[in-house]
């Protein structure tokens, strides 16, 4: 890594290790589940880990046309983009759960009130 790039890793690192103490945190409270944390933990845990390979990237970045941290930005952007699409997927199925569970419910009260009206 160049000298030039110094401060870019340093704020892409500090960056990295900010976010691996909130989602710490986060998931300590109880507002983030394990399941999601562990996810973005390794998503905090790369950003940290990328600032060293600045250095590495430099090449590429120049023949692209491109500063490092931009490079590695774009990468770390498509990276969340692909568990953004996870997350939703996640997501849907939780939401189609919740629906079934709504409608069984509904079902199951239909069926008490009927035998409540037949026992009364």
């Amino acid at each position: 890594m160049s000298f030039s790039n110094a401060p870019q890793a340093l704020a892409v690192g500090g960056f990295g290790v900010v976010l691996v103490v909130v989602i710490v945190v986060l998931t300590r409270r109880g507002a983030l589940s394990l399941r999601f944390g562990l996810g973005w933990l390794v998503v905090a845990v790369v950003v940290a880990v990328s600032s060293v390979f600045l250095g590495v990237v430099s090449p590429l970045a120049r023949f692209l046309h491109a500063t490092p941290t931009g490079l590695l930005l774009v990468a770390m952007s498509g990276f969340l983009l692909l568990l953004s699409l996870n997350l939703s997927v996640s997501v849907s199925a939780l939401q189609d759960a919740v629906r079934d569970l709504s409608e069984s419910n509904a079902l199951l009260e239909e069926r008490l009130q009927e035998v409540e009206r037949h026992a009364g």
